[in-house]
């Protein structure tokens, strides 16, 4: 019963998600379930495919990536640090034969789940739906927590600490995210799918700060920010422009370590200096990216 559950289901959260499958070998289950995913790509144990593997990452929007341990265990090592560095909460999953298990060992603390080779076309699917549904559970807890608190007026609530506590689950989402969009963004991925993820993110930041009188007036500046990015296209811009990407990457980067230093550490920082750092900021990349000449912004200012 569980199993007809998993397969009727994983086609609805498969179906904005991308899934990478790293073997030599043949596997009728990735076969199956592959159709359900909007990107799936298998690659060869290769040196090649190893240098090319964030290409492979980015360009295929990868959420899991299944890998299977019948490698040289050098190697093995080498794919799981590369897909580390890209994101270090990829959902990995490692198929093994149980006569190698002692060869993996070393490296299985950074799967999600590891499958015998036997077993997998009997439980991949529910594996992955446990996987995805994990992912969708978290994301549809922080709508509803969002939906709630305005509800119930915490809109102008008094009390920093209850406005803290109220939001930090919804701010450690939201930090987890920006750390996804300046990876990809450092990674070399520029497409009008990131700016728009960037934009919508901006957005829900700016729905947190406009929950509480002491730091609404931080929430225009961010909205102001992601107009901006949902204006922007990117195919009129000029080469010599880009590096104001980098400039993106850099904001989105303070912005994360505002929320951190806010909510998770309970370091509070003038409300006036990041409203100052964030327009000085915001101006900077504006001008970076419209190629507009700028005496007086000459480098970016953190908060």
């Amino acid at each position: 019963m569980k199993q007809k559950l998993y397969e009727e289901f994983l086609p609805h959260l498969a179906k904005d998600k991308g899934i990478l499958f790293l073997s030599n070998n043949h596997l009728d289950i990735f076969e199956t379930v592959k159709k359900e995913f909007s990107s799936a790509v298998q690659r060869n144990i290769t040196p090649s495919a190893l240098e090319h593997l964030s290409n492979t990452l980015i360009h295929s929007k990868i959420d899991v990536v299944i890998m299977d341990a019948d490698m040289d265990n050098e190697m093995l090592v080498h794919f799981v640090e590369k897909i580390k560095s890209y994101d270090l909460s990829m959902n990995m999953i490692l198929i093994y034969d149980e006569k190698n298990v002692k060869q993996f060992l070393h490296v299985v603390d950074d799967f999600s789940i590891i499958i015998e080779r036997n077993k997998c076309s009997k439980i991949l699917i529910e594996k992955l739906f446990m996987i995805l549904s994990v992912s969708f559970t978290l994301e549809k807890l922080s709508i509803e927590t969002k939906h709630i608190s305005k509800e119930n007026n915490i809109a102008g609530m008094g009390d920093m600490d209850e406005f803290l506590d109220t939001y930090e689950g919804v701010a450690l989402f939201s930090i987890e995210d920006l750390s996804s969009i300046c990876t990809k963004l450092r990674s070399g991925e520029l497409s009008e799918e990131l700016i728009t993820e960037s934009s919508n993110k901006l957005k829900d930041i700016s729905n947190i700060f406009e929950n509480h009188d002491r730091m609404r007036s931080i929430a225009p500046i961010l909205q102001t920010l992601s107009l901006f990015l949902d204006s922007l296209d990117i195919s009129t811009l000029e080469p010599s422009s880009l590096k104001g990407f980098d400039y993106l990457s850099a904001i989105l980067d303070d912005v994360s370590g505002a929320l951190l230093n806010m909510f998770v550490d309970r370091i509070y920082t003038n409300v006036y200096i990041i409203e100052h750092s964030l327009e000085s900021n915001i101006d900077f990349m504006k001008n970076s990216l419209l190629g507009i000449a700028s005496e007086s912004c000459s480098e970016l200012d953190f908060f």
